[in-house]
């Protein structure tokens, strides 16, 4: 059986994306804010934030951070990971963080449809080829 792995977000970033080197590799982490609204308990709309820790690698972290600023509204495609960690305190407390992680951003907010494309061209056909699970029938 096969299975998929694959998380889409388009929201905002809350903060200027600052690159850091890992192991030779650019590495950007950023929060993204995605909203939704719901109808409260009494009968008025209430906007409802998230936010979510990305990890965005190699050029498209270098290209994020030239190129987009606190605010900008980007799509993102990644992956769901996590880490577990346990906290060696009066009682042992453990608890996951999940974050995402993508090596391609492509910018939402410049008008006109479509965006600038902050994922380098060899890669939009990986992204393509991933989401594409395979028929165990074919």
């Amino acid at each position: 059986m096969t299975s998929v792995n694959k998380v889409t977000l388009m929201g905002r970033l809350g903060a200027d994306p600052e690159v850091k080197q890992a192991g030779g590799t650019s590495l950007c982490s950023i929060r993204v804010a995605t909203s939704q609204s719901k109808m409260g308990t009494n009968n008025q709309w209430i906007e409802e934030t998230e936010w979510h820790t990305v990890k965005v690698w190699g050029d498209s972290a270098n290209n994020l951070a030239k190129r987009a600023r606190k605010g900008t509204l980007i799509y993102i495609e990644g992956v769901l990971t996590s880490n577990t960690y346990q906290e060696k305190t009066y009682w042992e407390i453990k608890s996951r963080h999940w974050k995402i992680v993508t090596d391609g951003v492509k910018r939402e907010d410049q008008g006109g449809g479509g965006g600038y494309q902050l994922m380098p061209p060899e890669k939009q056909n990986q992204w393509s080829q991933q989401a594409q699970p395979k028929s165990p029938w074919s």
